[in-house]
């Protein structure tokens, strides 16, 4: 199969200068002819050529004002235009570019360069397509990602709440054994941390889809943080943690998206009561700043077996896994993944330290 030849539209109101270039370029492209702008116009409408070579000094509509309609026309817009033209000042030169040309050959031409230019530009055009073809094919899939990701979650959803619905029914009935008791308690536990882990999934997905939105409020500080002990109290009680709230003694508030900056805090005080032993502490303090970049710090401090310093970059990266000194629990970090992209649409900054002599800081600036 033999390839097809590129179209190059060369418009010169002097028919030399149309047989000049048409020898120069023949031999390699499909070569078409206009004898002034009007006549241009209506050949790129009808063969929409691969490149231009456009005169500038022409009667009626300049070289300037073809290529300026081009560029206001959708369908043209993209085709590379050359002025090949005696005004070779630099003013004209800057003109010409600013309209949208991409190169400027002088007259009287050198055969060698004008082919030169015409190759390169075909080329750059080429590989531009090409991107274009690439990206266009990149969303389609990006799309048939989220759609698919969207179905399972949906598909995900229906029989997890049927699950914790029924478990809540069968826990709250009369003459349970108390061993089915606690295989019920660990099922809603199970079920919640799916629940979770399903949420978490949803913000990833559409932040990195840009349709996060934010529903922005005033939250009291210490109220917040009281209600987040209330819900983990028992859990700490059961492992026997000491769970402590510091807060200003001074009521203030914060404007955050109070349910998504309650479960950035939820899956910080998870994960610290996951890898912290018993008879510790776990510490969840706020302070609100002044002569400061961020409004206020909230720090969830743990007794635990600490990160080590090279896992540390890792530990906000989706599905990263680490194995922590507690013997036999991994870290999945998409709790922790969640939490990263959660702040960074709030514009604040969570990162980790070490708490010594042993430990974990994670610390959030809002």
């Amino acid at each position: 199969m033999i390839d097809k030849k590129q179209n190059i539209l060369i418009v010169d109101d002097e028919p030399g200068n149309l047989q000049l270039m048409g020898q120069i370029l023949r031999e390699d492209y499909d070569v078409s002819f206009a004898i002034n702008g009007e006549k241009a116009l209506e050949l790129v409408e009808k063969i929409s050529p691969d490149l231009i070579l456009l005169d500038v000094m022409m009667p009626k509509i300049n070289g300037y004002e073809v290529c300026q309609q081009l560029q206001e026309n959708q369908k043209t817009k993209k085709i590379p235009v050359i002025f090949v033209t005696t005004k070779d000042q630099e003013e004209d030169e800057t003109k010409g570019l600013e309209l949208g040309a991409v190169d400027y050959i002088s007259k009287p031409v050198s055969a060698s360069i004008v082919k030169a230019r015409v190759k390169n530009h075909l080329e750059l055009k080429q590989a531009r397509e090409e991107v274009e073809r690439q990206n266009e094919r990149l969303k389609v899939l990006l799309q048939m990602r989220e759609d698919m990701g969207n179905m399972i979650v949906h598909d995900m959803r229906t029989p997890l709440s049927s699950i914790l619905g029924y478990t809540q029914l069968l826990s709250m009935r009369d003459g349970v054994l108390p061993q089915f008791s606690s295989y019920l308690k660990s099922i809603l536990n199970a079920g919640n941390s799916l629940n979770s882990f399903i949420n978490d999934l949803l913000v990833l997905a559409k932040t990195e889809n840009e349709k996060l939105s934010l529903n922005y409020s005033q939250v009291e500080i210490k109220s917040l943080l009281e209600e987040i002990k209330n819900i983990h109290n028992p859990s700490a009680e059961l492992k026997k943690i000491n769970l402590l709230v510091v807060t200003p003694e001074e009521p203030c508030t914060i404007k955050v998206d109070a349910k998504l900056f309650h479960r950035v805090l939820d899956n910080l005080i998870t994960n610290a009561l996951k890898f912290t032993q018993p008879n510790k502490s776990i510490i969840l303090r706020a302070e609100y700043l002044e002569n400061h970049s961020k409004q206020a710090r909230f720090q969830v401090i743990d007794e635990g077996p600490g990160i080590p310093p090279e896992q540390r970059e890792q530990i906000f990266d989706k599905f990263a896994i680490m194995q922590l000194k507690k013997k036999g629990v991994s870290q999945i970090g998409l709790g922790l993944a969640f939490c990263k992209v959660a702040i960074d649409a709030h514009e604040g900054e969570i990162f980790m330290t070490a708490n010594e002599p042993q430990g974990s800081i994670f610390t959030i600036e809002i």
